[in-house]
């Protein structure tokens, strides 16, 4: 197994942070990317860095790493470190920010690349994409609303790092009962998460589709995303400033995915909605009928009414989309049931979300298109 990896992660804003006893430096927004070895423990070392908690900060890494969002690793069978970095900052707008960054033990420029953009030059990353990121496959077929099956491809270079074989045809539960019907096509790329649990049905988990761009179909995720984006900024984009939440909080017979009170004393109801279709960098509402969504809109229609707030968010899972259609070939009685809220005094709102192999996170507000998208807030 080829001791080498690139772990990259991205820093949203420009901060300062002290790197131990390396001493304090200026990190500017972007992507980076750091080389790295490990002869034992391979995959346990990338886990850790992938992972935000409370661990003990022992590398330079550590220390930025707990200042940024996790992009993706790869695994590389190279020559060496310093080799290996000197080809990532060879790469076009790629710059080495702080020198003998990581590079305690040798004589290099440093083992710390800063890219403007990292989804422009992936293509020319050397290695492969770690399995604990996603492992690669294609779709076959939906044999069910919960369940696909696919394709496995495994490099000979992540080989001992994964139960499975090159070609193997397995299961993977599919988190999202929408239609999908323009990424469920055959031979379409995928990544796949290994289940951790002996007793399930099925071994996988559907984590990404590749549309240009990877698209995540893990519904739940959206709601993830803007519990992250309070966490993070401490407001929602138009909703404003926000004090406290909570999940999952149930009320006039339904369940909404959110209960947030703001600092001026107001409280507003939140559901959230996942989205995956795009066509044209205009994303589109789901064509599933859902008869839930509806009752949970109208009842948020009747908070409205009786003098409370209530907001629907669209998170549109991938990162290719400038804004959002409310009409189209989309399901009729949701277009309907979107703009009768709007019209009641629900604000509608859609944000776009950064996507990567294993992660995801709120990138800004999209337009909306054919509904009122006017704030009370």
């Amino acid at each position: 197994m080829p001791p080498f990896y690139l772990a990259a992660f991205h820093i949203p804003e420009s901060q300062t942070i002290e790197v131990g006893a390396f001493g304090t430096f200026a990190f500017e927004p972007g992507d980076y990317v750091y080389i790295g070895r490990a002869s034992r423990g391979f995959d346990a070392r990338l886990a850790r860095h992938q992972r935000l908690d409370d661990k003990t900060l022992r590398w330079h890494v550590d220390y930025v790493r707990d200042r940024a969002r996790w992009l993706r690793a790869h695994v590389v069978d190279a020559e060496g470190e310093c080799e290996l970095a000197d080809t990532v900052a060879d790469l076009s707008g790629a710059d080495r920010p702080i020198e003998g960054f990581g590079a305690s033990d040798c004589q290099c420029d440093g083992h710390l690349v800063r890219l403007d953009d990292l989804r422009a030059v992936q293509d020319q990353l050397p290695g492969v994409l770690w399995p604990g990121d996603g492992l690669r496959a294609r779709f076959v077929e939906r044999p069910n609303r919960f369940v696909v099956r696919a394709k496995l491809e495994v490099p000979e270079t992540i080989e001992p790092l994964v139960e499975g074989n090159d070609g193997d045809v397995v299961d993977a539960y599919l988190p999202n009962t929408s239609r999908l019907g323009e990424l469920l096509t055959e031979g379409r790329p995928m990544l796949l998460e290994p289940a951790d649990d002996p007793e399930r049905a099925t071994d996988y988990t559907v984590r990404r589709f590749w549309d240009g761009t990877w698209v995540s179909v893990e519904a739940r995720r959206a709601e993830d995303a803007i519990d992250d984006w309070m966490q993070w900024r401490d407001q929602l984009p138009e909703i404003g400033s926000i004090e406290s939440w909570k999940r999952q909080v149930e009320r006039s017979g339904h369940r909404f995915d959110f209960w947030v009170a703001h600092p001026d004393g107001d409280k507003t109801w939140l559901e959230v909605k996942s989205l995956s279709r795009a066509e044209s960098g205009v994303a589109h509402l789901s064509k599933t009928p859902s008869s839930r969504a509806d009752a949970h809109l109208e009842t948020l229609g009747d908070f409205v009414a009786s003098g409370e707030c209530a907001a629907l968010v669209f998170v549109l899972q991938r990162d290719d989309v400038e804004a959002l259609e409310v009409g189209g070939d989309a399901d009729p009685g949701w277009i309907e049931s979107v703009r009768r809220a709007a019209d009641r005094g629900v604000d509608v709102l859609a944000v776009r979300t950064r996507v990567t192999p294993s992660n995801l996170w709120i990138e800004e507000k999209l337009p909306l298109r054919d509904v009122r998208a006017s704030f009370s807030r």
